[in-house]
């Protein structure tokens, strides 16, 4: 509605065009209208379908969002392990928000995703680094959690953050080969939070802020709803 009239249907149909001609930005934009539902009803399955063709050319946002929208059963089932590598992806290019999520998901697990605290507190502390205020409590209290457990501490976790290239602190695992992210099953009822197969109830996955067009979703825990923060493109 910049200097002409809203038209929804008109926007879609533009940017539908440039985002089958390989726009990836353009197939982002689709996904936070679907998921927003701006010009009619919020659509978490199409959101889904244009997100992941977003993040297969990259974005890292698109990547972010796929992961969340995967982990948390938004308009497909819930299936932890395969978001995790989407958002292992954005937080490689340097994305805070899918570090902080990544570190959530890895710090809590899920249905057939078992906890991994000390790879949740590297994320943590690489989201932190990067000025990410709500990682730092999360970050802090795993190392007093982990504690004689583990050799991390917040001293070696830094000094990893800010020389990657000297290798992994002492106690942690490096990571086994991720498979390709597979594509989303068909869309299904999304299951609850509470896996029938172990009847555990698990603390609720980070949730979407309501988009506004020209921003990205950001989806960190913790945030207030419905904000959201300008990213340059």
């Amino acid at each position: 509605g910049r200097g002409v009239p809203q038209d929804p249907d008109e926007a879609r149909k533009w940017l539908t065009r440039s985002a089958h001609n390989g726009h990836a930005e353009a197939a982002m934009a689709l996904g936070d209208i679907a998921t927003r539902g701006f010009g009619g009803k919020p659509d978490p399955a199409q959101a889904l379908v244009w997100y992941r063709r977003a993040a297969e050319q990259g974005v890292a946002a698109a990547q972010n969002n796929l992961g969340i929208a995967m982990a948390s059963g938004k308009g497909t089932s819930r299936d932890l392990k395969g978001a995790i590598p989407w958002l292992e992806r954005a937080a490689k290019q340097g994305n805070v928000e899918a570090q902080y999520n990544l570190g959530h998901i890895l710090n809590t697990g899920g249905p057939h995703q078992k906890p991994d605290p000390e790879r949740a507190l590297l994320w943590y502390a690489i989201a932190a680094k990067a000025g990410l205020k709500e990682a730092e409590k999360p970050r802090d209290a795993l190392i007093r959690q982990l504690g004689k457990k583990s050799k991390l501490t917040l001293a070696s976790v830094q000094r990893f953050v800010a020389k990657p290239e000297a290798g992994l602190p002492a106690s942690m695992p490096k990571e086994a080969p991720q498979p390709e992210p597979a594509m989303p099953a068909t869309p299904t009822k999304p299951e609850t939070a509470t896996s029938k197969s172990d009847d555990k109830t698990y603390p609720p996955l980070p949730q979407p802020r309501k988009p506004v067009r020209g921003y990205k979703i950001q989806l960190v825990s913790g945030a207030n709803k419905g904000e959201v923060s300008k990213q340059a493109s």
